[in-house]
């Protein structure tokens, strides 16, 4: 049996120290979390969702503070994707499945700003990340629209974001490119050689990533401004990077961007995000 896809056990074997005889209720709830995973694999047959068009960002003065999760509201957050987040303490729960997911504020982000929140990972593994500078996921035809944020190197261009990496391990080449603290799939000068798939690395960048705390809180600070980057974990610098690239988060008057929060695809990559909050630069 082992080694098949698309074959499911819903059984409350799983369940070896059950103080009851007969956990009746214990397999159902564990049967009907299991048919609403298979549900989403089998829906790629339907249409795409109608969104929402929102409006371009407004002008408030620099030094404005703009708190984006309140620890109790869901309100102005959206699911593009797989699976959910839900609100647990305080914090934004991200409940992994088998595919990508982004929840993302529908808030439209200014110019530059600082991005500024903390995370907190259950494994030296967990892969997550912060996206910034992506257009509305909805829009862009994706059946998964939570692909949307990312650059996927081959396709054709698309105004995808960038995600600041939570990995500690890099996977999947351990280059501090794609460890925790760097802004993701781009080149920089300390860490070549370049990946001819993205602009060549610019002088004055750099990478230092940094493991992130497991079993505690971490905290981002991310400042978007013009076409410069950065990131500092835990107060110190893990990268600075220039977008060169004009078919890449760029901001447009016109059409705003978002931020968003990642759920990997792994079951057991959960990560909580919480104080999440811009500062208009």
């Amino acid at each position: 049996m082992c080694g098949l896809d698309h074959l499911y056990a819903g059984d409350a074997a799983v369940l070896p120290t059950c103080g009851s005889a007969n956990p009746v209720m214990n397999g159902m709830a564990i049967r009907r979390r299991l048919a609403r995973r298979i549900v989403l694999e089998g829906d790629a047959t339907q249409p795409l969702r109608a969104f929402v068009q929102y409006p371009p960002p407004a002008s408030p003065p620099a030094g404005s503070v703009n708190t984006l999760f309140d620890g109790t509201s869901l309100a102005n957050w959206r699911m593009a994707g797989r699976r959910t987040f839900h609100v647990a303490d305080g914090a934004l729960q991200s409940v992994p499945i088998f595919d990508l997911g982004l929840f993302w504020c529908t808030i439209p982000m200014p110019q530059n700003y600082r991005l500024e929140l903390d995370f907190f990972t259950r494994t030296f593994q967990t892969n997550s990340g912060v996206f910034i500078r992506f257009r509305n996921p909805q829009a862009t035809g994706y059946y998964n629209p939570a692909w949307s944020a990312v650059l996927i190197p081959g396709l054709p261009a698309i105004p995808a974001g960038f995600e600041v990496q939570i990995d500690n391990t890099g996977a999947p080449d351990g280059r501090a490119r794609h460890r925790t603290g760097a802004v993701y799939a781009v080149n920089y000068p300390n860490d070549g050689p370049d990946d001819p798939g993205f602009p060549p690395a610019q002088p004055n960048d750099f990478v230092n990533p940094q493991d992130a705390h497991v079993l505690g809180w971490n905290s981002y600070r991310i400042e978007v401004q013009g076409d410069v980057i950065t990131v500092q974990l835990n107060g110190t610098p893990t990268a600075r990077y220039t977008n060169t690239d004009p078919n890449r988060g760029r901001f447009a008057a016109a059409e705003p961007t978002f931020i968003g929060l990642q759920s990997y695809s792994n079951y057991s990559f959960t990560t909580a995000f919480r104080n999440i909050r811009i500062t208009v630069l």
